[in-house]
């Protein structure tokens, strides 16, 4: 089993899930607009491409964690979200989890 230190491409897109689940509006979910109805006409700043980029990472990061299975995600949850749900064999379950998330990233081009 690997240590959680190499799964440094995981562990950046869930801090970055995290940061933004813990955020009072995080936005995650089905959209409020439709795509083409959606206003504006380009980004005024650097940062707000990176926050729309930031966004759109954790929001794919959801999906993949709404995906798994109960005990993956409880301890996706206990790891990065302060959660408390009993596990038994944490470390393997959030290794598990680990090896699934990145299988998604990669289909999804995160990683």
């Amino acid at each position: 089993m690997q240590a959680i230190e190499e799964y440094q491409d995981v562990n950046r897109a869930l801090d970055n899930w995290a940061r933004v689940s813990r955020m009072g509006n995080a936005n995650l979910g089905y959209p409020k607009k439709a795509i083409m109805l959606a206003g504006g006409g380009g980004y005024k700043t650097a940062d707000d491409f990176c926050a729309d980029n930031d966004r759109h990472a954790a929001e794919v990061m959801d999906t993949l964690i709404h995906d798994l299975i109960s005990p993956h995600r409880q301890a996706v949850y206990n790891r990065w979200l302060d959660c408390k749900y009993p596990l038994m064999e944490y470390e393997y379950l959030l290794m598990q989890a680990y090896d699934i998330l990145r299988a998604g990233m990669r289909k999804r081009g995160l990683i």
